[in-house]
């Protein structure tokens, strides 16, 4: 994948356009906490919390740029014949950020959204462990981003019945 640099987002999005980056990411995008299990003792469990939309349609990529920062990447072609995708993606604490600001108007994502936020939280700047009482608790954090990536991905492996779709929502 080519990609183009990580930036910071270049303009504060209205409520409506957080409602509509919402729209989007409940839909087409995805809410990763990704892991990294090196075996070097220095950084044993490197987490990283990211956020993913691919998509056909350029402004819409380039909007979510503009309002989150992140970074663009070129996705291969399957066949000759499908149209040109280009992946959106945050990380860190941009994606933490902008999980945030969108919270409020997800609807199926948004328990995946918090938990990320929780991971997120736990991070600091460069990926460091934040100490806890005045002690650095490396283990304590390990395991409780281990269970929240869990979490994440059993949230994503929900299966809804048909009932599921058409009862009533009140």
């Amino acid at each position: 994948m080519q990609k183009k640099p990580a930036g910071k987002p270049l303009v504060v999005p209205s409520e409506t356009d957080l409602a509509w980056a919402a729209g989007i990411i409940d839909g087409e995008g995805c809410i990763m906490v990704c892991y990294n299990g090196s075996s070097s003792a220095r950084d044993a469990r490197y987490y990283q919390v990211r956020l993913v939309v691919t998509n056909t349609n350029a402004p819409l990529i380039r909007r979510l740029r503009m309002f989150f920062g992140g970074s663009i990447a070129k996705c291969k072609k399957a066949k000759a014949s499908y149209r040109q995708k280009a992946q959106w993606s945050l990380t860190g604490t941009l994606c933490v950020e902008g999980l945030r600001q969108v919270l409020p108007y997800l609807v199926s994502k948004a328990p995946e959204a918090e938990l990320a936020i929780q991971v997120g939280d736990t991070i600091l700047r460069r990926g460091n462990y934040k100490h806890v009482n005045g002690w650095f608790e490396y283990e304590a954090i390990s395991k409780k981003r281990a269970e929240i990536r869990a979490d994440i991905q059993r949230l994503k492996r929900t299966e809804y019945s048909y009932e599921d779709f058409v009862k009533e929502a009140f």
